[in-house]
C-alpha cells in the first residue's frame, strides 16, 4: 500500500506503524509554503480508537496536507462531532450500521463543497467527492 507520495519521495507500508510512519513523513523534503496539492489517505480502522493518535502524528509534521482522507471510520453521524483537526474543515459519510464510513478533511482556507449527487454510501463501498477552489 502506498501511504504517501510527493514529487520525489514515496513510502511503501505493508502495515501501518505510527512511529515509523511519523519518522518517514517528518524527513520528507516538502516546503511548508508549497502551493502544490498534497494528500494522505488512511484506512483508520475505527476513528474512535485511532483518531487522536493520527492527529498527534499530523502535529509532528513540518508541512500541512491539502487533503486528508480517512476510510473505515466506523462512526455514526452523531459521533463525528468530536472528529476535528485544527486548520481543517470536513465532510463525512456514514453507514447506518457497524463498519464503513469515509471522511475527507481539507485545508480550511479552501472553498470545498461536497458533490452530493455522487458522494454517497453504496451497498459495497463508499464514495466521497469534493470540488475545491
Amino acid at each position: 500500500m502506498k501511504l504517501f507520495e510527493s514529487f520525489d519521495n514515496s513510502i511503501e507500508c505493508s502495515q501501518f506503524d505510527i512511529i515509523s510512519c511519523a519518522e518517514h513523513l517528518r524527513n520528507l523534503n516538502m516546503n511548508s509554503n508549497c502551493k502544490h496539492l498534497s494528500l494522505i489517505c488512511l484506512n483508520i480502522r475505527s476513528a474512535r480508537k485511532n483518531f487522536d493518535l493520527f492527529v498527534l502524528l499530523l502535529s509532528y509534521l513540518k508541512f500541512k496536507f491539502t487533503f486528508i482522507i480517512l476510510t473505515e471510520t466506523w462512526m455514526m453521524e452523531d459521533q463525528s462531532l468530536t472528529m476535528e483537526i485544527p486548520g481543517y474543515s470536513k465532510h463525512c459519510l456514514f453507514r447506518n450500521n457497524y463498519g464503513g464510513g469515509i471522511s475527507i478533511f481539507y485545508d480550511s482556507q479552501l472553498n470545498a463543497k461536497l458533490l452530493k449527487p455522487i458522494s454517497r454510501i453504496y451497498e459495497n463501498f463508499e464514495f466521497i467527492a469534493v470540488k475545491a477552489k
